[in-house]
């Protein structure tokens, strides 16, 4: 707790990309200050990925990971792509989203066993995973529950169907 005849002012630096801050302490008895930079490029980043909404997407297909990005740009969205099954655990581990979607024909591995190795996981089990699927085919039900996932979603899909299941399954959305 500072003394009321305390004030720290706030002295205006240059106006720049990288702003420069200078802080002045004073009270009756002494006075001090410093400066600081601070790095909005920087900030940005550490905002991003602390508010952001990371979703890792395994799919061979780029048209939906640009489907992704537009429908859910209002959470500051982070998708990073995985077209091989047998790559979304690694990823996983080293991206930490906060869903992940699967396409059940992935190669290498399909989108059950992927989810199904994600729940055996303990460090990924928590993270909500959503089978997607074509609709020239259907979704094999009882595979579906013996991997536990947690939701699905039918392509063609719906922007607000998209945004839907990450609101029920993303708490911080």
């Amino acid at each position: 707790h500072l003394p009321s005849n305390t004030m720290w002012q706030r002295q205006p630096g240059r106006r720049s990309k990288n702003r420069r801050i200078s802080l002045r302490y004073k009270n009756r008895k002494s006075s001090f200050g410093f400066q600081f930079t601070c790095l909005t490029d920087y900030l940005k980043k550490i905002l991003l990925s602390v508010m952001a909404l990371r979703v890792l997407l395994a799919d061979e297909s780029s048209t939906i990971k640009k489907v992704f990005q537009l429908a859910l740009q209002d959470y500051g969205v982070e998708v990073t792509p995985v077209a091989l099954g047998i790559d979304v655990h690694a990823v996983s581990l080293d991206f930490q989203p906060d869903i992940i979607f699967a396409d059940i024909l992935l190669q290498k591995k399909n989108g059950y066993e992927v989810c199904s190795e994600m729940k055996a996981d303990d460090q990924l089990k928590s993270i909500p995973v959503v089978l997607m699927w074509s609709g020239f085919m259907e979704l094999d039900q009882d595979k579906f529950e013996a991997c536990e996932a947690d939701g699905q979603l039918e392509k063609p899909f719906d922007v607000n169907q998209l945004r839907k299941v990450v609101q029920d399954l993303v708490p911080k959305t």
